[in-house]
């Protein structure tokens, strides 16, 4: 019987990292449908956070992983990224939902989400080279794309 331990504890072990990695699976799926997602469609390359985007569809969903997060992920679930973000008060604007870009000539960082609703923003904290753009280059231009609500399932 004591040989059947090890094989046991095994066979337990592997269980529990299968169940594990499906939890996780379920989890990242899910949080698409549990915050609030947005559609943008943006017509240049972009960064967000450390990550390169090409012209694209995008859906965004905002606090959906984990509080202060932006998870962005292709509409073709190709590519896609979490970044952290900042709440904070929007700076004007209606209940249109919109996303903002710094733009350095050809260089564009998505900085700041605005759901529309609630009267706050995600702003998302300069990148390492975007903060070396500013240094060198000044304030960005801003540019600002309209986006729309996802309706959840």
């Amino acid at each position: 019987m004591a040989a059947w331990l090890p094989e046991r504890s095994t066979l337990s072990t592997r269980a529990a990292l299968v169940l594990g990695l499906l939890l996780l699976v379920a989890s990242l799926s899910g949080a698409f449908a549990a915050g609030r997602t947005l559609l943008m469609r943006v017509p240049f390359d972009f960064r967000a956070g450390e990550s390169h985007f090409a012209p694209g569809e995008y859906v965004l969903a905002l606090d959906g992983l984990a509080t202060g997060s932006v998870t962005i992920r292709s509409a073709d679930h190709g590519r896609g990224a979490v970044v952290q973000a900042r709440k904070a008060a929007a700076s004007g604007g209606g209940a249109e939902p919109t996303v903002s870009f710094n733009a350095y000539g050809d260089s564009r960082f998505l900085s700041a989400i605005q759901p529309g609703e609630g009267g706050e923003q995600w702003v998302l904290a300069p990148s390492a080279d975007e903060a070396a753009l500013t240094r060198a280059q000044g304030q960005p231009k801003v540019t600002v794309l309209k986006v729309e609500r996802l309706q959840q399932k």
